[in-house]
């Protein structure tokens, strides 16, 4: 069970360096986004979605905790690019 959790452990801190470098691109469009408004894309937020359940059923992952765990994940984004975007000045 030891190496098991170290494993799991291991992923995770993976799976927090790619959520910063997506962090990062999240930033990046916040800088060049002209207007505020454009922070929520509700198209690109479908797309996005429809995307993750697509590659989640390739994986024989669940298609239905994958939406939920991006739908968290773009909320969060987005209240991020919300910031930065108003940081930019």
């Amino acid at each position: 069970m030891g190496q098991i959790r170290e494993d799991i452990d291991n992923l995770d801190k993976d799976i927090l360096q790619l959520l910063k470098k997506r962090l990062n691109l999240i930033e990046q469009a916040a800088l060049v986004k002209p207007n505020r408004n454009q922070v929520r894309d509700t198209a690109r937020i479908d797309e996005v979605i429809s995307l993750i359940r697509q590659e989640a059923e390739k994986l024989g992952y669940p298609a239905d905790m994958a939406e939920a765990i991006w739908k968290n994940i773009i909320e969060l984004s987005i209240d991020y690019e919300y910031v930065a975007y108003d940081d930019k000045g």
